[in-house]
């Protein structure tokens, strides 16, 4: 009885975790988190699965460009690596590895990143310094961008996102951050005439990884 118990308990609280890991919200919006800002009030709000953002100055610490590793460079940005440093308001409650990364943007409005996207459910972007107009393209429009498997960032494809009724964009400043749901798509642009700086972080945990190999070899692309 007692074994039995357990046994439908846990394939609950498993079912439930890989729900929240594979669902898609059907709205197509954004929202500002007016809640308490606590570590477990951000960390539920990520079931919903839709973009949200709030003021995060406390957390927006300066970085020493010592610790940052150039990966790529490019006319509009410049992209550095760097080890992850402790942000508890933001981490999940599960074991996790955390990948962090700085974008560089180049002063004027043309300048832009490449699309951005994450496989892991827990990602969170910070605006370090400048303005920046972001927006958030639905998993249910991914194949308008993606050509031969990979999102193409050409002048077309831009074009098509900027004129899109349906795509919702944030204009974001200095010490804003932004949950980004797992599949969705991210367009950043610089929104002025001098430069900007972008933080990303993914936290990737046991259930990420393992999921992703579902999605990989049984459910496919």
């Amino acid at each position: 009885m007692w074994f039995e118990l357990f046994f439908f308990i846990v394939l609950l609280i498993l079912y439930f975790v890989i729900y929240v890991e594979m669902k898609v919200n059907q709205q197509n919006d954004f929202f500002l988190f007016e809640k308490e800002l606590t570590r477990n009030a951000i960390h539920r709000e990520t079931f919903l699965k839709l973009p949200f953002y709030f003021n995060g100055k406390h957390i927006n610490e300066k970085h020493k460009k010592s610790s940052l590793k150039e990966r790529d460079k490019t006319k509009h940005y410049t992209k550095y690596e760097k080890d992850y440093e402790k942000i508890g308001l933001l981490e999940p409650y599960t074991r996790f590895k955390a990948f962090q990364c700085i974008y560089q943007i180049q002063k004027g409005t043309q300048c832009h990143l490449p699309f951005l996207t994450h496989s892991t459910s827990s990602n969170f972007y910070i605006v370090k310094k400048g303005n920046l107009k972001i927006s958030f393209i639905h998993p249910k429009y991914r194949d308008n961008i993606i050509q031969k498997d990979t999102l193409e960032t050409s002048p077309s494809i831009i074009q098509y996102v900027k004129d899109h009724e349906h795509i919702p964009c944030l204009e974001c400043f200095e010490n804003t951050v932004i949950y980004i749901p797992n599949d969705w798509v991210v367009f950043v642009e610089n929104n002025h005439e001098k430069s900007s700086s972008l933080e990303t972080i993914e936290y990737k945990t046991i259930l990420n990884e393992l999921m992703g190999s579902i999605k990989k070899n049984i459910i496919g692309p």
